[in-house]
């Protein structure tokens, strides 16, 4: 089964941020980038937000997780790196 965008995602996915970032490496080997963009992005602005220091989970996920933003990016770009973020956020 492939998936569109992130609307098309269950709400179990979203109730921990290695669920994201286990989905993220699924869908960038498959082909599905846009996709995949859209939950790195959301995932990493999360991280990067709700961080609990150097030796939390969600530090570890944003050192690993393979997304860079752009140098002038403040936060998500698009409305579905932002449903992604929203998405984390409701389940903390």
């Amino acid at each position: 089964m492939s998936i569109e965008s992130v609307w098309e995602i269950g709400d179990d996915q979203f109730d921990s941020p290695h669920k994201v970032a286990a989905l993220v490496e699924d869908l960038w080997s498959k082909g599905s980038h846009e996709t995949a963009f859209d939950l790195a992005e959301g995932l990493h602005w999360h991280c990067v937000d709700y961080h609990g220091g150097q030796w939390s989970e969600r530090y570890a996920i944003l050192s690993s997780l393979d997304y860079n933003p752009s140098p002038v990016s403040r936060g998500p770009d698009s409305e579905g790196s932002q449903y992604v973020y929203d998405r984390l956020a409701d389940a903390i």
